[in-house]
């Protein structure tokens, strides 16, 4: 919060006088929330000026998120509401969006357009990320793509993160933009940096596969890195690349270490393969080497019947990594009583922990026994987003 305008402090001294007296203006002003009530008397008697109306959004601000005072959206939207009226940008912001999803005032999706464009041509960088949407999904203004992209890069360019991601989604898919997969990257890895785990995952996964950059395992264990120390919900795909040693020493008990943050963190697909990890399959020899050649009765009823698990370790992965589209071809290894022995996958597009959801589903299955004592089973998995 900024420091009081010395008009602010002097009128609300003299209010609180004429109410209460000197001596509990002093005791007041001792502590914070005096500073806070000094302001929510004094504004209402003050002028219009530009000093006025940020601190006028400050308490709204307050108001908003409760800070120091009692929570109160509709008296926070008042506030911000005068504030933008008196030329505060920067409270223009949440009364666009409270026109946008109907929050205290009538939807008005046209009104919080331009409310988001005034506030990207005074600066404010998240009017610009916001404009840029409704621009790309033609929601309050006609659909316009290429002003979108120009919307975003105008948030971009005043360091707003996910502004930079959007714009890196219009340049990998040349929406708006000439396609420039490099550009694309790049500005997907600012984002990332700048606080997007999506962005974080969707780069990571580009240069997993090289997809849009040289393929680069080291990078890709650096970023995934990154995205677990500032969102621990991501540390399962790094998990995976350390209990298969991709791109790194493998290193189970890491691994389950991993595991156990991410599901600490709520993510119940990296619980569900941390159970694996704690509980694991017994090891199963087999009566006869599993042969090529053997057939298995029900193989296309069991993969069939696997493809509902299949889905849900897709959809997972699409709550973080929203973009995500793939295939995983899995090799497996059928023991003479029908059991699962292992499950080699091979993937693109595809976010580890994703992969790793998918291997362990065919690892659970069982199989009617194999011709000759054993076979090998392949199935190929292909997911898009509907």
């Amino acid at each position: 919060m900024p420091a009081f305008h010395p008009e602010l402090e002097s009128v609300a001294r003299r209010l609180l006088r004429f109410s209460f007296g000197p001596r509990l203006v002093w005791r007041m002003r001792r502590a914070q929330a005096s500073r806070i009530a000094l302001l929510a008397l004094a504004l209402p008697a003050c002028g219009s000026s530009a000093a006025t109306m940020e601190h006028l959004t400050d308490l709204a601000h307050r108001y908003e998120t409760g800070q120091g005072l009692p929570r109160d959206e509709v008296q926070a939207l008042a506030l911000y509401r005068r504030a933008c009226e008196g030329g505060s940008m920067r409270a223009c912001v949440p009364v666009a969006f409270g026109y946008l999803g109907g929050h205290g005032v009538p939807v008005d999706k046209a009104r919080a357009a331009a409310l988001f464009g005034r506030a990207c041509d005074a600066g404010e960088a998240v009017g610009c990320l916001a404009l840029g949407g409704l621009y790309e999904d033609g929601a309050g203004v006609a659909r316009d793509v290429a002003a979108a992209g120009r919307s975003y890069t105008r948030g971009c360019d005043r360091g707003n993160a996910r502004s930079c991601g959007a714009l890196g989604s219009l340049y990998e898919a040349g929406a708006g933009v000439p396609r420039d997969d490099a550009r694309a990257v790049a500005l997907r890895e600012r984002a990332c940096l700048g606080g997007g785990s999506q962005d974080c995952l969707h780069v990571a996964l580009q240069y997993q596969d090289g997809r849009g950059a040289a393929q680069s395992t080291t990078r890709a264990v650096a970023i995934y890195g990154y995205a677990c120390q500032a969102f621990p919900s991501t540390c399962s795909h790094l998990g995976v690349l350390y209990a298969s040693g991709a791109g790194v020493p493998p290193d189970g008990a890491r691994a389950a270490a991993l595991y156990r943050r991410a599901c600490d963190a709520r993510n119940a697909q990296a619980c569900a393969i941390l159970e694996h990890v704690v509980q694991p399959r017994p090891t199963v020899a087999p009566a006869v080497a599993p042969s090529p050649g053997g057939g298995v009765a029900n193989a296309a009823s069991v993969v069939a019947g696997m493809a509902a698990g299949f889905r849900r370790c897709y959809q997972a992965g699409l709550g973080e990594e929203r973009d995500m589209k793939g295939s995983v071809r899995l090799t497996a290894k059928i023991g003479a009583q029908g059991e699962v022995l292992t499950a080699e996958p091979r993937s693109t597009g595809l976010l580890p922990a994703v992969v790793e959801c998918v291997r362990l589903r065919v690892l659970d299955a069982r199989f009617a026994s194999p011709e000759g004592g054993g076979a090998t089973v392949v199935i190929p998995v292909t997911f898009t987003s509907q």
